[in-house]
């Protein structure tokens, strides 16, 4: 890594320990150094750091375009709250020196995203929430980088902090991050811990050193693929240890002798199935359709039941899955359900609800059985043709996982007056009908969010479930974090939705 990389901030993320190290403008130091004036003031009067938003838009464009825009904020009493909240921690001004990485009297997009996602985790380079918080992180990576030896050999940068950690920063020959290690030591130069990122496989591993520098607790956190995995050493008298893996909803506990063998082994399971369904977050299996259209039944009464006449607990703590509309059950083992293990390796089924994961399992065993009988009936139905028997569940249609959990045939429109039909049914009954959608554009949602607004896209061509209707809003649900809902303008969702699926649970269910 040459020092011209470095300072082009190609690679190294913004706003971070090692990018103040090596960049910070004069107008960002003086803007930095009146914040902390501010925070002093505030902290020492309220006692804690205030957790508010900023609005996203307030500050990006040139700054007298900002400037501008703030005193025209300033007029109307709706956004005082707001107008407080940027005089209380500099002043607008002071704030937009701060974001202006460059110092080119410009925030872009790119800048506020960037300063957004500082509390995130270390591969995220953007971020739809800018808070105070964000500030806050920035203050200190700023203060902490004064000082920094920064040396360089090649492709890897090291930084030795005053406080005593350092951090090895290694590319490759492009240029491009390819892992990252920041070690703390002891009062005597003994290494304390040491937390380390692989940027390919987004891999974070955490090791804890003892005082013998003994690894004596590790934790490993995969973005995406696998769930993360603490590993914890009690090192006992005569070299004999106790090692604990915890993984999600599974632990096993291992004794082992001096020689290193194995003297005594356990394995427990821990999972929740209670029939109802709870907040789940899409991982790295493409079955958006199915994961909405089971949310999707949770807005009913009789969708509930269904869900949970479906789930029955065995004595041996298995948990079998019915699917009413096809007649078919399927059992699966405490260690099935705790794995969460697709049939590639490579992927997981959902996070969060056990109960959903589930009903993943049992549909991609259920498309695997049709497919595999041949059974031209459902084929031809649900249009599997092109479904592989080794990756079953990518890819799907709304009417699809809605048939089979309830055995209710639903109806998918896309003209906008079917759309409309649709949409006044569920503002009507809303205990009666169930609507899953996808959409023809992305579209930009910041500030239409109902918790907070992180991450609050829409996806062309991805699954949404539709949780409730007003006479004003359509409140849609990404099962990427069923948690949050999105509201979206209804004739801007009329506009822009593709399909809208709706499922009658007034009419009597059929099985095919």
């Amino acid at each position: 890594m040459t020092s011209t990389e470095i300072k082009d901030m190609t690679n190294l993320r913004k706003y971070s320990r090692e990018w103040f190290a090596q960049n910070s403008s004069q107008q960002q130091k003086e803007a930095i150094n009146k914040y902390s004036e501010k925070l002093f003031q505030d902290t020492r009067k309220d006692g804690a750091l205030p957790t508010q938003i900023f609005n996203y838009d307030t500050f990006v464009g040139d700054k007298a375009s900002v400037l501008g825009r703030f005193k025209e904020l300033q007029k109307d009493e709706k956004n005082k709250k707001e107008c407080d909240l940027i005089n209380r921690f500099g002043g607008v001004e002071s704030i937009f020196n701060i974001i202006d990485a460059n110092s080119d009297g410009v925030v872009s997009g790119e800048e506020l995203s960037g300063i957004s996602a500082v509390d995130t985790p270390e591969w995220c380079r953007e971020n739809s929430t800018f808070s105070v918080n964000d500030l806050h992180h920035v203050y200190w990576n700023y203060m902490e980088a004064q000082g920094a030896e920064v040396v360089e050999d090649g492709n890897t940068a090291t930084y030795k902090y005053k406080d005593g950690s350092e951090v090895v920063i290694k590319t490759d020959d492009n240029g491009e991050l390819v892992s990252k290690k920041q070690t703390y030591f002891t009062f005597n130069g003994k290494v304390q811990k040491e937390i380390s990122w692989d940027y390919e496989t987004k891999t974070k591993t955490t090791l804890e050193f003892d005082s013998k520098g003994r690894v004596q607790k590790e934790v490993i956190d995969k973005q995406g693929n696998v769930d993360d995995r603490t590993t914890s050493t009690e090192f006992l008298r005569g070299g004999r240890r106790n090692v604990t893996v915890s993984t999600a909803g599974r632990t096993q506990q291992i004794s082992y002798d001096k020689k290193g063998n194995i003297i005594k082994e356990s394995e427990e399971f821990k999972y929740n199935i209670d029939g109802v369904i709870d907040d789940i977050y899409q991982r790295n299996v493409g079955d958006c359709w199915y994961l909405s259209a089971v949310n999707s039944l949770k807005s009913t009464e009789s969708g509930r039941q269904m869900i949970q006449d479906s789930i029955t607990k065995n004595d041996d703590g298995s948990v079998t899955v019915t699917l009413k509309g096809v007649n078919k059950s399927y059992t699966y083992t405490p260690e099935q359900i705790c794995s969460r293990q697709y049939l590639t390796t490579d992927k997981l089924y959902s996070k969060g609800d056990d109960d959903m994961a589930l009903f993943e399992m049992a549909m991609a065993d259920c498309r695997i059985e049709m497919l595999e009988e041949k059974n031209e009936e459902y084929i031809k139905k649900f249009n599997l043709q092109k479904t592989k028997i080794t990756d079953p569940l990518t890819g799907g249609g709304h009417k699809e996982g809605i048939f089979c959990l309830t055995g209710v045939d639903a109806e998918s429109k896309h003209k906008n007056e079917d759309k409309q039909d649709f949409i006044n049914k569920k503002l009507k009954e809303p205990k009666r009908y169930a609507l899953v959608c996808n959409f023809q554009q992305s579209d930009d949602l910041f500030g239409y969010s109902v918790q907070e607004p992180s991450k609050t896209k829409i996806v062309k061509n991805h699954t949404y479930s539709i949780s409730r209707v007003t006479e004003d809003t359509v409140y849609v649900v990404n099962p990427w974090n069923s948690s949050e809902e999105l509201a979206y303008p209804k004739e801007k969702f009329l506009k822009n939705s593709k399909v809208i699926t709706l499922a009658d649970f007034g009419s009597a269910a059929t099985v095919l």
